[in-house]
């Protein structure tokens, strides 16, 4: 038994030693006690040794995240703007790479004048430039490939070329009469005398344009015809005109107005008793400078209305014009006697007459016992009687066919009426403004 607790000892202090010879380690401490003797002897105690590992942690910031560049000229270097990296951990930092992702981005660092080592708390820089390529959004990403964790770090970077040339138009607004089919601008292309490339010209594929010539080189000028235009076409219309030349673009912002027209009327509802001619105002307002007559008319008029303008047309000259609109409606009328046919021309004489026969029908049959003796005393009576008979009792009917049938009404309807006023233009009829008012009639 003590055998083998002297073993157990004696490894115990072998594993001490061991450890005691790992302490040039820099992650590792060994920690003894000692005791001094009475005799002033050092005398040391084994005791549990305390192995104490400390993993160093490795941290950078990278500041700012992003760098906007804004608009460059193609080939030309915009200022640097500066990125910072620093080392926010505990151990050094290495850094192994520093790199941009496009072409249009440029970059020097002062970090490999530290060797890319950097102790902590220690901060190196990088310069980065903008040189665009191309027109149009270009954008790039800074790149840091370190030993800290998230490796590699990155910084947005983000930046518009614009084109060495430049479009522009002595004429960049048009007005034009609505409801004209074409219109034409002047484009321009100026560039430095060291820019030599064709540029070719283009409008929207919602737009019939053709240019004269189709390319043009910088210092000359191209004829853009807009055709296939509509009186549908809305004002302002805006649209732009590209120019390309290689990995070059730009375009110029053109507008056309049209000199047009809009109407409304007043009242917006008018109430009246049927018969009456109401009066609307119409308002005509110009715009652009229209000049050009417009005619007026109005649609959905109820049953038997008319409408007439005063004046019927007029001429804008920059100010509102106004026009006096009367709507004549036709009174309703009423009559005892249908218009059932095929009587109801008869003139009012015949018309007596036959109520006279009908009324002597009427006696006729009240006394025709007495008829029907004196038929059988006198036989030679009693054919014509016999006819006179037949005659009151066809007039009968035919006052019975052509009785009243109640209250006949004529004239305009009541109701509530949605009326359409139109102007035309007289130079092209296809254009037309349209306003709508309301009428009443009781």
């Amino acid at each position: 038994m003590r055998r083998t607790r002297s073993g157990r000892l004696l490894a115990a202090i072998a594993v001490a030693g061991l450890v005691a010879g790992c302490a040039g380690d820099p992650m590792t401490d060994s920690v003894h006690g000692e005791q001094q003797g009475s005799g002033g002897e050092q005398s040391e105690t084994p005791k549990s040794d305390v192995m104490v590992r400390v993993a160093a942690a490795t941290a950078v910031t990278v500041t700012p995240t992003s760098l906007p560049f804004g608009n460059q000229t193609v080939g030309t270097v915009s200022d640097p703007q500066t990125v910072t990296i620093t080392n926010t951990g505990t151990s050094i930092l290495s850094i192994s790479k520093i790199d941009t992702s496009s072409g249009d981005y440029l970059q020097t660092n002062t970090c490999a004048a530290v060797q890319n080592l950097l102790d902590v708390g220690q901060s190196c820089s990088v310069s980065v430039s903008f040189q665009p390529t191309a027109s149009g959004g270009r954008n790039g990403t800074l790149s840091v490939y370190d030993n800290a964790s998230g490796s590699p770090q990155t910084v947005a970077l983000s930046g518009i070329g614009v084109a060495v040339f430049t479009l522009s138009s002595s004429a960049s607004t048009s007005t034009i009469l609505a409801g004209s089919a074409s219109v034409t601008f002047p484009i321009t292309a100026t560039a430095p005398s060291s820019f030599t490339g064709n540029i070719t010209l283009g409008c929207p594929a919602s737009l019939t344009c053709s240019f004269s010539p189709a390319t043009i080189l910088a210092g000359q000028t191209s004829t853009l015809t807009v055709s296939s235009l509509t009186a549908a076409l809305t004002s302002p219309f805006n649209f732009n005109v590209a120019g390309i030349s290689g990995s070059q673009s730009t375009t110029v912002a053109l507008t056309i107005l049209l000199a047009d027209y809009s109407l409304s009327v007043t009242p917006p509802l008018d109430t009246i008793v049927s018969g009456a001619p109401p009066s609307y105002t119409v308002a005509l307002t110009p715009t652009n400078g229209v000049n050009k007559p417009v005619q007026f008319s109005c649609t959905n008029l109820p049953a038997g209305a008319t409408c007439a303008f005063s004046p019927s047309s007029v001429t804008p000259d920059g100010s509102v014009q106004t026009v006096k609109m009367t709507v004549s409606t036709i009174k309703s009328t009423s009559s005892i006697w249908g218009p059932t046919l095929p009587f109801r021309s008869w003139p009012p004489g015949i018309m007596f007459l036959s109520w006279i026969a009908a009324l002597a029908l009427a006696i006729g049959l009240w006394r025709y016992r007495r008829f029907a003796q004196a038929a059988r005393a006198h036989p030679r009576l009693a054919v014509p009687r016999f006819v006179a008979v037949m005659v009151a009792l066809a007039l009968l009917s035919c006052l019975s066919a052509c009785r009243p049938t109640g209250l006949v009404s004529g004239g305009t309807p009541p109701g509530n009426y949605t009326i359409t006023v139109t102007g035309t233009l007289s130079s092209n009829t296809a254009v037309t403004r349209t306003a709508t008012f309301n009428l009443a009639v009781t």
